[in-house]
């Protein structure tokens, strides 16, 4: 996104909802334009470009994953925020892996988008170690991540994260408890060494076996232990709760 008035596209079945949406969206002195559905929603993606679509994720016909995955064979790189008036469930998951942004619970919270926008609009990224020896995980992990505009770097064991942590500042460690050489808290603590405002996400398959070192890991600042499968939507506002805390640097 560039500059501070942004071309957002608000898709909804609902009117009442694309009009209260809408009314924030003017207020905050965006300019808006709407669709009822995916159909309309691609045309006019088509047609003209849009900094920021936020769209409901249930939706006739043709829903906001659907849509999504549309918009992804186009040659837009534009934003997707989706909002849902349902609990999180794996439609949502399966819109990360998509790229979109953020999902929002409708009713949508103005405070709520008004900061989704202007995150958008931040500097530098806030810098993101993944710490796990399963690949192809780190790697889903990485992707789902870049595409909200982390900078997202992996290591396979503790010694690997800390090595790379000395070269580089890393704001947040998402860390796994079980590595082939040392774990999560081994690697946390390292970096915390030269690192001190290092923010360690613990994360674990074994919550049973790992107890004990997950506990260690808690009385030594670490922010925050979740299990694997990892809920995509409680990490994002995990690591957001976090990145406000560097301030506008990050």
């Amino acid at each position: 996104m560039s500059g501070d008035r942004q071309h957002v596209l608000v898709v909804d079945d609902n009117k009442g909802q694309r009009d209260s949406v809408s009314l924030v969206l003017r207020h905050l002195g965006h300019e808006v334009s709407v669709a009822a559905g995916g159909y309309d929603a691609l045309s006019l993606i088509e047609a003209k470009p849009f900094d920021l679509i936020l769209m409901d994720l249930r939706m006739p016909k043709m829903n906001g994953l659907e849509v999504l995955e549309r918009i992804r064979k186009l040659p837009s790189d534009v934003v997707v925020v989706l909002m849902t008036a349902y609990a999180f469930d794996d439609l949502s998951n399966r819109a990360f892996t998509l790229g979109a942004r953020t999902v929002l619970s409708k009713p949508v919270d103005p405070r709520e988008l008004a900061e989704v926008i202007q995150a958008e609009k931040t500097g530098t990224p806030t810098r993101i170690l993944i710490v796990d020896d399963e690949e192809s995980a780190a790697l889903m992990l990485k992707r789902v991540l870049e595409q909200r505009g982390f900078d997202v770097q992996t290591a396979k064991t503790a010694e690997e994260a800390v090595e790379m942590s000395a070269c580089r500042h890393y704001h947040i460690g998402l860390l796994d408890m079980k590595l082939p050489a040392g774990d999560g808290v081994e690697a946390y603590l390292g970096i915390r060494k030269s690192n001190p405002e290092f923010v360690g996400i613990m994360i674990t398959g074994f919550p049973e076996e790992t107890t004990e070192r997950m506990q260690m890991a808690m009385r030594n600042d670490s922010y925050a232990c979740i299990t694997k499968p990892i809920d995509l939507k409680l990490l994002l506002r995990i690591i957001e709760e976090k990145r406000k805390h560097y301030g506008e640097d990050v």
